[in-house]
């Protein structure tokens, strides 16, 4: 047998086996996918997708630039790589087994990509004010004496004063106290955010990057909505932004694909918990580019967008100690974070440097994921790695032209 008819045969009985396993157990499932991705080639992947792909990548010396940047992302656990500028791709290069369809975990890049893009979405609607109390929301908070008049645009700017659910770089179960209880179960996570974790300073005076601050947050959208949608924020979000913006529902998903219960809400994890593909993930960048355009539909207002991406005052940029300026769950260049950028970057950002940066300025749309690229798990070590890995090297390289 020649090996162009093994290749034909294998892909076939790939296919033919996702057939039968596509109603089978979620496992078996992922399984199937996996080797399709394996054995199928990218071009019939795209074929069999539908709906627009990227056209192939033209000759240039940007593109062969950042072909040598690619190769040093690869060393350094990169599964997917993703340029565009004016809304073409320069450059793209997947691991194998990982393609431009398939969903990828964003961890704290959820703050941004549903943190953030929710409250666009209930602003454009009347249904928040950034800078109202979020106790109007939160019953619970009003019982804290030592919670000051904290607003939402607090929360989501890591100002709230709320304390982080780390030790250090380690999160997880195995901490002490509060600290453990808070990401032993997503289901009891909003009780020890609002119940238990201590407040370290009065709201809107300093910076200190606060899980526990994102998931009141994250009751807070939940509480905002009730009265206006029987739906929850992951049908806001895919009716709102996603299903317009092209992107298919097997293409990402939040909140570890579910909600949770509580006070007679259904509530969503913000700030983690999401998966997106590299096509869903440019498709938003370039939203974002397009302020809130796609094709000829306005999703979200470039005002209501602007309010989410860009930093508004808080907390003091004398306070981030090397941290980039927050948005609401986004994170900016307003404070000169990242030397190569304009100042006009933001981006969201994850564990292991999942990332989507958006530059206006310079059209520029990056997607990058994978393992980690090295250093810290967060703070100002952690953002130097995604400055000297990939942003100071994809603008150095799109000069090249």
């Amino acid at each position: 047998m020649s090996g162009r008819l093994r290749k034909t045969v294998g892909g076939a009985l790939v296919l033919a086996v996702a057939g039968v396993a596509l109603a089978g157990p979620l496992h078996l499932r992922a399984r199937v996918a996996g080797a399709y991705r394996c054995a199928v080639p990218l071009a019939i992947q795209r074929a069999v997708k539908g709906g627009p792909s990227w056209p192939a990548v033209p000759a240039s010396p940007a593109r062969d630039a950042l072909r040598s940047v690619s190769t040093r992302l690869t060393d350094l656990n990169t599964r997917a790589f993703v340029v565009l500028v004016d809304g073409r791709t320069v450059f793209e290069a997947y691991e194998r087994c990982h393609g431009p369809f398939t969903p990828h975990y964003t961890a704290s890049a959820a703050k941004a990509l549903v943190g953030g893009l929710v409250a666009a979405l209930a602003l454009d609607s009347a249904w928040i004010d950034l800078d109202a109390p979020a106790a109007t929301l939160i019953p619970a908070l009003e019982a804290r004496e030592d919670v000051g008049p904290v607003t939402l645009r607090h929360l989501g700017t890591h100002a709230s004063g709320f304390d982080e659910a780390s030790v250090g770089d380690e999160y997880g179960p195995g901490l002490p106290g509060w600290k453990g209880r808070f990401w032993s179960a997503p289901e009891t996570s909003w009780q020890v955010a609002l119940t238990e974790t201590p407040v370290r300073f009065e709201s809107g005076t300093q910076y200190l990057y606060s899980n526990p601050a994102m998931a009141i947050l994250g009751y807070s959208l939940s509480s905002a909505l009730a009265p206006h949608t029987d739906v929850g924020l992951d049908h806001v979000l895919r009716e709102g932004i996603m299903q317009p913006a092209g992107i298919a529902d097997d293409e990402w998903s939040i909140s570890d694909h579910r909600s949770y219960p509580m006070d007679g809400l259904s509530l969503y994890r913000i700030g983690g918990g999401g998966e997106f593909s590299a096509r869903a993930l440019t498709a938003l960048g370039q939203l974002l580019l397009d302020e809130g355009r796609a094709g000829d539909r306005q999703l979200v207002s470039p005002e209501s967008l602007a309010a989410v991406t860009t930093y508004a005052g808080t907390p003091p940029l004398t306070t981030l100690k090397g941290n980039p300026a927050p948005g609401i769950g986004w994170h900016t260049n307003a404070a000169g974070t990242f030397p190569s950028l304009p100042d006009d970057a933001f981006l969201a950002a994850g564990a292991e440097h999942q990332v989507l940066l958006i530059v206006p300025s310079a059209g520029l749309v990056v997607v990058r994921n994978g393992g980690s690229l090295g250093g810290p798990k967060w703070g100002p070590g952690y953002w130097s790695r995604l400055e000297a890995e990939i942003f100071a090297p994809v603008m150095s390289a799109l000069n090249a032209n």
